[in-house]
């Protein structure tokens, strides 16, 4: 993979300037796909490409700064996917919030996970940004899963990242309009993050046009709670229980002392090392029964369920924490879930509206996408759906105006961006070229250059600077340039 560490501009005194950034540690080269790859993805899951005129796609892993759920400065993961479109250097953004995930590496930062969706949506134009969360892809300990608090910071800094890389990478901008979406847990986290920028006065920056979040626990102390804690203490996905609490433990500390004060001998040994280690969802859900009086201290949920108001047990109070249903939405929600879900409740979206109108809401809805749907089943036509509302409302392939100091008639690109063997710089006129590592030393230096491929087969793989001089006119130009 390639890595970019600490973007540097050279300047034509050879002076090396670091770019200080707020968030952006790193950005590794995934994947490239072409259009002909994305075209065939997009056939397979059955999606529209009917007057779709379809780009590459560039996927990058991006390791950014932000904060652990007790305020401290952490580093954490995600990806972001670039259209590759030559004629448009401003694109609409949108952020992607996964589901429920046990296995830290199946994330999108390492080219798993939700990965996929990543180039569908980037199919339509979009810059799409996929966070992992806290927890997960190459952030240590436990995930906070359901935690609201960390899942909409983690993604707000993933964005402010990719911001900063894909305008340090190739003068490529979102043009200011952020769609935000995401699928069960990501359902939350969506819902989250959007109310993270709303409560923070944050809409001149992450101008939110419209949200999607689909199938989400956002009543979790009320619809979720109902699902989950019935009559016959079975719930079909019974290993969201440990993961949920052992999440709200790492934040709160409140829920337990020990995991035998929560779990029944042998599964708070069991559990505990689950927590500490990377076990996949099929190796979870194969080690905790079904029902979760088999696991669970008859106790704790005797004492759950005695506190009717769901506010006095520790774990009620943490479940009600990271309800999403108490605010009153400024831009459009439209929340999508099928009527027989049974993972996650459809009560959690009916639930959810009834209280943002009661409050004032105008600009929220909720859509149910099949009536007989299940949770598994709702996942594509929810996405679907929402894809086509994003793209009514979506500005697509802005031309933004070139910097001052570069006009249209002095014209300075390179392309193809990665490239392995060639590369070739479009300009109007003859211009001496450098290419330099970010250490600042020279790697290529060529005079009065224009048109004709440049060989950089024998350069090692990562970013360069690229620094032009009309000496004509006694201008001077630079790019960043990835070398495969």
């Amino acid at each position: 993979m390639i890595k970019i560490r600490h973007f540097f501009f050279i300047l034509l005194n050879l002076v090396v300037v670091q770019v200080y950034s707020q968030n952006l540690v790193s950005a590794d080269l995934l994947r490239s796909r072409p259009s002909t790859q994305v075209h065939n993805i997009l056939e397979y899951y059955g999606l529209n490409t009917a007057g779709l005129t379809i780009p590459a796609v560039n996927s990058y892993k991006i390791t950014y700064s932000t904060t652990d759920v007790h305020g401290n400065a952490t580093i954490a993961t995600g990806a972001v996917f670039i259209p590759q479109m030559a004629s448009c250097n401003a694109l609409p953004l949108l952020s992607w919030q996964h589901g429920t995930e046990y296995d830290k590496t199946n994330v999108a930062s390492q080219d798993n996970g939700d990965a996929i969706l990543g180039f569908i949506f980037s199919s339509h134009g979009y810059v799409v940004v996929m966070p992992d969360y806290l927890g997960m892809g190459d952030n240590e300990g436990i995930h906070p899963y359901h935690h609201w608090l960390s899942e909409a910071t983690a993604s707000i800094d993933l964005i402010k990242a990719c911001r900063e890389f894909i305008t340090n990478l190739s003068g490529l901008n979102d043009n200011n309009q952020l769609f935000l979406a995401g699928y069960s847990q990501g359902g939350h986290a969506t819902m989250a993050l959007h109310k993270y920028i709303q409560e923070n006065n944050l809409y001149d920056e992450f101008n939110v046009v419209a949200s999607a979040p689909m199938s989400g626990a956002y009543d979790l102390s009320g619809a979720q709670y109902d699902l989950i804690f019935n009559a016959n203490s079975s719930y079909y996905r019974a290993e969201f229980l440990p993961y949920i609490l052992g999440g709200y433990q790492e934040v709160y500390g409140t829920i337990y002392n020990s995991y035998n004060q929560l779990y029944k001998t042998p599964y708070d040994s069991l559990i505990g090392e689950y927590l500490s280690k990377n076990y996949t969802w099929a190796e979870w859900a194969a080690m905790v029964p079904e029902n979760y009086s088999e696991f669970m201290q008859d106790s704790v949920l005797e004492n759950m369920q005695a506190d009717s108001l769901r506010i006095i047990h520790p774990i009620n109070w943490a479940l009600r924490l990271n309800n999403l249903y108490n605010w009153v939405p400024e831009r459009p929600v439209d929340m999508l879930y099928c009527g027989m879900d049974s993972m996650v409740s459809a009560q959690n979206s009916l639930n959810t509206l009834d209280s943002m109108v009661a409050l004032g809401a105008t600009k929220i809805n909720a859509t149910e996408i099949d009536p007989n749907g299940v949770h598994e089943t709702c996942f594509f036509p929810s996405i679907g759906y929402a894809l086509n509302w994003f793209d009514s409302l979506a500005e697509f392939c802005q031309v933004v105006a070139n910097s001052p100091e570069i006009n249209s008639a002095d014209k300075f690109t390179v392309y193809p961006n990665p490239a392995k063997n060639n590369l070739f710089i479009d300009c109007s006129v003859g211009l001496e070229v450098t290419l330099f590592s970010l250490d600042g030393r020279v790697a290529i230096k060529t005079t009065q250059y224009c048109g004709n491929p440049l060989n950089i087969s024998d350069l090692t793989p990562g970013v360069y600077v690229i620094l032009a001089l009309d000496p004509v006119r006694n201008k001077n130009y630079q790019s960043l340039f990835i070398k495969n």
